[in-house]
C-alpha cells in the first residue's frame, strides 16, 4: 500500500486531530492541517496532496465547494468530505458523516482502499 499525502481542512480543532489521528494511524504523511479552504484549494492544485479531507464546515467556502472544484478542474486529489447530515449520492463526491458511529473505521476503510489504488506495484 501506498502512503499518502493528506490534507485535512476543518475549523474545528477537535476534528482537525481526530481525522489526524486515523490518518497517521494508517501509515500516511499529513502534509497540510488548515481551517482555510483557500490554502487547502492551493495545496491541491500545486500537486502536493494525494487526498484532501474537506469539513464542509469551513467558512467562506464550504468543503463540497472545494471538492466541487477540484473536480471541475480534473485534479488528481481525491476528495472525502466530513458532512453531517444526510447525503443523496449525486453530490459527486465522497461525504463521510463524523458524527455517525463507525466513522473512524469508515474513513480509516477509505484511506487503505485509496492507498491499494495509488500502489504502483499493484500490490
Amino acid at each position: 500500500m501506498t502512503s499518502l499525502r493528506v490534507l485535512i481542512a476543518s475549523p474545528d480543532d477537535a476534528m482537525r486531530a481526530r481525522v489526524a489521528e486515523v490518518v497517521s494511524s494508517r501509515d500516511h504523511r499529513i502534509v497540510l492541517e488548515s481551517a482555510a479552504p483557500f490554502e487547502a484549494l492551493e495545496a491541491c492544485l500545486d500537486g502536493n496532496v494525494d487526498v484532501a479531507i474537506l469539513d464542509d464546515a469551513l467558512r467562506s467556502m464550504r468543503g463540497s465547494e472545494v471538492a466541487a472544484v477540484l473536480g471541475d478542474v480534473r485534479t488528481e486529489v481525491a476528495t472525502i468530505v466530513l458532512y453531517r447530515g444526510e447525503v443523496y449520492g449525486d453530490e459527486g463526491f465522497l461525504a463521510l458523516n463524523p458524527l455517525r458511529e463507525g466513522f473512524d473505521e469508515a474513513l480509516a476503510n477509505v484511506l487503505d482502499g485509496l492507498g491499494e489504488r495509488r500502489d504502483p506495484r499493484g500490490l
